[in-house]
């Protein structure tokens, strides 16, 4: 017996996000050469480090990149909060 996974649509997602509450995040996007971070909200839930790798990304290059965000993190971030939150939605950089 085969089981299909359920691919929800864009009205389920957005009914099933109106329930949750906003969050702050460190964002870092690894492009090239570099790594960019910035602070962003969303409306996800969970543990609190999360990796999203596109189907379309090689073995090879996920595990390359998480090393070198790895080092960024390493190296950055010290003991303690990444960021202190804020209150309220600002666009400033995180303080590294």
């Amino acid at each position: 017996m085969s089981h299909s996974i359920h691919i929800p649509t864009k009205g389920e997602m957005i009914a099933h996000y109106c329930e949750r509450e906003v969050r702050e995040f460190i964002q870092l996007d690894h492009f090239g050469d570099d790594i960019y971070s910035s602070i962003t909200h969303d409306l996800m839930h969970g543990s609190p480090v999360r990796v999203m790798i596109p189907p379309s990304t090689t073995r090879k290059e996920a595990l390359r990149m998480l090393k070198e965000i790895r080092k960024v993190v390493k190296t950055r971030f010290k003991d303690g909060p990444i960021v202190e939150a804020s209150p309220s939605t600002t666009d400033e950089e995180p303080p590294f």
